[in-house]
């Protein structure tokens, strides 16, 4: 059952084009990827306070949409404020 749970955690159907990402948000996806496949949920779950605080930080400075911003922890993490 725990397997199942964890193929759950990234959203598979919401779309997001990382490209257009700053470099640094692409890398912190890129390794929650790399956690997500080797299912190391500890890891995955600092990694992504990691995301959030980092896009956050893009959202406010104006470089980053809010709308992005929480697209990305519905993402990833299931979850936005």
């Amino acid at each position: 059952m725990e397997d199942n749970l964890w193929h759950d955690i990234i959203d598979r159907d919401i779309k997001i084009d990382v490209s257009i990402l700053p470099k640094s948000v692409q890398e912190e996806i890129k390794e929650l990827e790399r956690l997500h496949e080797e299912k190391d949920w500890f890891n995955y779950d600092f990694k992504f306070d990691e995301l959030e605080m980092n896009a956050k930080r893009y959202v406010i400075r104006g470089t980053m949409s809010d709308s992005l911003y929480k697209k990305l922890l519905e993402k990833y993490g299931g979850l936005y404020d």
